[in-house]
């Protein structure tokens, strides 16, 4: 039950907090906010499991890091931007000694917004390289890296014409050596544009 607490309960905060803040009045915000330009964001991020490499479904925790976000809005509606996300404590007490396991991963995304007002929802396609790092007590570290497709969604919310605050859930879809550990992030953070 534990295991999917996390992704439900961030889903619907994601599905309730879009529904009210798009009722808010946003047009005469919306002529200060810069519609293209440089972008840089700060976000705490955890991440849900949705592993099938392990035949027993053992039950990983959920990771917690951050998420780093620099990216040009180039169109009002269109923007690409570079991420770095570091999660640390996916772990797990489910071997024997318990697993412990971090995840670095690098993603170039292409974002789409659906308005340029003060409430922004928008959608994410993206694609990179992930490093899965795995250790158990005694035995040797053991890394192992491959490309991986990133896509998703969320909104930004400008409590000022240059900063936001929003919320992103993505799901992480793995290939080669990482294949079969596909998770998904949620992340809130905040965003500064120049």
């Amino acid at each position: 039950m534990r295991k999917h607490f996390v992704p439900l309960s961030c889903g619907i905060v994601l599905v309730i907090t879009t529904f009210t803040l798009s009722f808010i009045p946003t047009s005469a915000f919306a002529e200060e906010t810069p519609k293209m330009g440089f972008y840089a964001s700060l976000g705490l991020d955890l991440s849900e499991d949705s592993f099938d490499d392990y035949p027993d479904d053992p039950d990983f925790e959920t990771g917690i890091g951050f998420a780093l976000t620099v990216g040009y809005r180039f169109h009002p509606n269109i923007a690409a931007e570079g991420t770095c996300e570091y999660l640390n404590r996916v772990n797990s007490n489910d071997f024997d000694p318990d697993l412990e396991a971090s995840i670095l991963s690098f993603h170039g995304n292409v974002k789409g917004y659906l308005t340029t007002t003060r409430f922004q929802p928008f959608v994410l396609l993206g694609a990179g390289v992930t490093r899965f790092r795995f250790e158990q007590s005694g035995s040797k570290r053991d890394d192992d890296v491959g490309i991986t497709g990133h896509f998703g969604g969320g909104f930004d919310y400008y409590i000022a014409p240059r900063i936001s605050v929003g919320l992103t859930a993505a799901y992480v879809a793995t290939s080669g050596k990482i294949k079969d550990l596909d998770y998904s992030t949620f992340t809130l953070g905040a965003q500064y544009r120049f």
